[in-house]
C-alpha cells in the first residue's frame, strides 16, 4: 500500500484488519501518514506542515509493528515511508524544497516511533513498557525511505 498522498490508504487503524488477513505475506511495503508519529525533535523550518497532526492518534508505526509480530508470521521485510502532504496535490512545488525537507522529518518521526520502546539507562538501550512486540525486530529487516534501520547495538537482533 504505498499511496502518494496521506490518506485512509495509508496504514493505520482503519486497514489493520484487511492487513492481518495476509498471514502469508512475506514482504510489505506500506506509507503511513504523519497522524500519530512523535514531533519531529529537531527543529524544522516548515512546522506548520505538522500543526494539524493529532495527538490521540494511535501510533501508525506501533501498529503496524503490533500486527507485524501478532498476526504476519511469515514476513521478513517491511518497508516503511512516508506519504506526501494532501494539500500539495495539484501543486508540485513540494518536491522541491518543503516537500523534501518533511519527507526526512517524517521519516525520522517513523525511525524514532521504531526505537521509541527503547529508554537510555546508562550506556545501555533497554525496553520500557512494549508498545510493540521487540521480538519482531529479531525476525523482520525494516526499511525506512528504503534505508535499513540497523537495530542490533541496540537489541542485538544480529541484522
Amino acid at each position: 500500500m504505498e499511496p502518494e498522498f496521506e490518506s485512509r490508504w495509508c496504514f493505520g487503524e482503519n486497514n489493520v484488519e484487511a492487513i492481518s488477513s495476509c498471514r502469508n505475506l512475506r514482504v510489505l511495503s506500506v506509507r503511513v501518514g504523519y497522524s500519530g508519529l512523535p514531533k519531529p525533535k529537531e527543529s524544522y523550518p516548515f512546522s506548520h506542515v505538522f500543526a494539524g497532526s493529532s495527538d490521540e492518534a494511535a501510533n501508525p508505526v506501533h501498529l503496524l509493528l503490533q500486527t507485524v509480530s501478532s498476526k504476519l508470521p511469515d514476513l521478513h521485510t517491511l518497508y516503511i515511508d512516508s506519504a506526501r502532504d494532501p494539500s500539495y496535490a495539484h501543486d508540485h512545488s513540494d518536491f522541491i524544497i518543503q516537500g523534501a525537507q518533511r519527507c526526512r522529518a517524517v521519516r525520522g518521526c517513523i525511525e524514532a516511533s521504531i526505537k521509541d520502546p527503547l529508554v537510555e539507562n546508562g550506556p545501555k538501550l533497554e525496553p520500557r513498557e512494549d508498545p510493540y512486540d521487540l521480538e519482531v525486530l529479531k525476525w523482520v529487516r525494516i526499511f525506512v525511505g528504503q534505508e535499513k534501520v540497523e537495530l542490533d547495538a541496540e537489541l542485538g537482533t544480529g541484522y
